[in-house]
């Protein structure tokens, strides 16, 4: 049996391939372990750059990030109203002279937006009267005068507004309901500045026409008249009408009862309870339906 110590199976082309690792086998070892020190030094400078940039470079822009993720993309205040209501804001009380009497107003505003106040009661109270107690409404998101008429003379020192009850009504799609139904346009007000005598009491004469642009018809429509002089409310009044059916116009003529002065203006806005089915002509309450 020959015995061939250079005896092998592998090739020439192994035979170098093995000759050249060997003799570069340290250079290739230090060839990895400057590529693994790179990439870790690489990584260690992306991770400092990183770090620079979230305390430094980019921390405005991180701030807002952070109060856009903070800031709900829900109404808060709504959310806030789905079990419980807001409570009525009170905006201050004040008297209004008429003649030999005053009258008390105050404003007030309902902030939520699904909550009816469906009944309020309420009363005025100052330093030497307390006015009866009455009951009013206010829908959602309006701000609303309340009254207490034909007080004594002088009698409203430290006037206040007292709520004595609220009933809450849960409702929903106000705001179209509105839109839908309270479509009122108010033409040619005219206020006569020559004011004139009626027996001996001084009176000015305001008129305009009413006109009812929705489908709806109404029983007893109630209207509230305001007059100013430049911003300052000065006169107040209730109006309302027998009636007004959809597309009817309808002229009033108001005298009021005291003389107003020359520079007056006044403005006139539906006060009507859209969610009480009584006051819609032609409503069928058992059916819920308009006929």
């Amino acid at each position: 049996m020959e015995n061939n110590i250079y005896s092998s199976d592998f090739s020439d082309k192994q035979f170098k391939a093995a000759y050249w690792y060997a003799r570069h086998r340290l250079g290739l070892r230090r060839a990895m372990i400057l590529a693994l020190a790179g990439v870790a030094l690489f990584f260690l400078i992306y991770g400092l750059y990183g770090v620079f940039d979230f305390y430094v470079i980019s921390r405005s822009d991180l701030a807002l990030w952070q109060k856009s993720i903070s800031d709900s993309k829900l109404n808060n205040e709504l959310v806030s109203q789905v079990r419980s209501p807001l409570q009525l804001e009170l905006q201050g009380a004040s008297v209004l002279a008429n003649n030999e009497k005053d009258d008390f107003v105050a404003w007030v505003f309902n902030p939520n937006r699904e909550w009816l106040a469906q009944e309020i009661t309420y009363h005025f109270k100052s330093n030497s009267v307390e006015t009866p107690k009455i009951k009013d409404f206010v829908l959602p998101g309006q701000q609303k005068i309340l009254y207490a008429f034909a007080n004594e003379k002088n009698s409203g020192a430290n006037l206040a507004l007292v709520i004595d009850d609220i009933q809450w009504k849960k409702v929903a799609n106000y705001e179209a309901l509105r839109d839908k139904i309270l479509q009122f346009e108010f033409l040619n007000k005219k206020l006569e500045l020559g004011s004139g005598q009626s027996g001996e009491q001084s009176y000015t004469s305001l008129s305009f026409e009413l006109a009812n642009r929705s489908a709806y018809s109404f029983y007893d429509p109630k209207f509230i008249l305001l007059v100013y002089q430049g911003q300052r409310l000065i006169y107040s009044d209730q109006i309302i009408l027998d009636s007004l059916v959809a597309g009817e116009v309808k002229a009033k003529n108001l005298l009021v009862p005291m003389r107003l002065p020359f520079n007056s203006t006044f403005t006139v806005y539906p006060d009507i309870d859209i969610y009480d089915p009584s006051v819609f002509k032609g409503f069928d309450v058992g059916s819920g339906e308009l006929k």
